[in-house]
């Protein structure tokens, strides 16, 4: 069975994207990185994804605002949020939204077990 899965990390930190990065081409899986929201639901509009791992804090439009264009268009799109902090409110979204919380900083074993368990609709 192939566990290989495609993602895309959406984080507005360089630093974090690249890491993440490297920590999940290290495990066999594709990755692709946005660096803010727009570009997020451009490529998760052009293409599948089996994980999006999108950043809730991010200049111009939030992770959540992100998250909730690409839902719209692709109801199919795992998207797990990665956050050092949420407010209450924006807690609140992704809850109501029940998706998956990595927080920062996070050790690679939490990273792992938490793409396995996704897989495309």
């Amino acid at each position: 069975m192939d566990t290989t899965k495609k993602i895309l990390v959406v984080d507005d930190d360089d630093d974090i994207s690249i890491v993440m990065k490297m920590m999940l081409d290290h495990f066999g899986h594709h990755v692709e990185t946005a660096s803010n929201g727009n570009e997020a639901i451009e490529l998760a509009a052009s293409k599948k994804y089996d994980v999006i791992l999108m950043d809730v804090k991010m200049p111009g439009m939030s992770g959540i605002d992100a998250y909730r264009q690409i839902k719209s268009v692709d109801k199919a799109s795992n998207i797990v949020f990665v956050t050092g902090y949420c407010s209450g409110k924006e807690m609140a979204s992704i809850i109501e939204e029940r998706c998956d919380i990595l927080k920062k900083p996070f050790e690679i074993g939490a990273l792992v077990s938490l793409i396995d368990k996704y897989k495309r609709s």
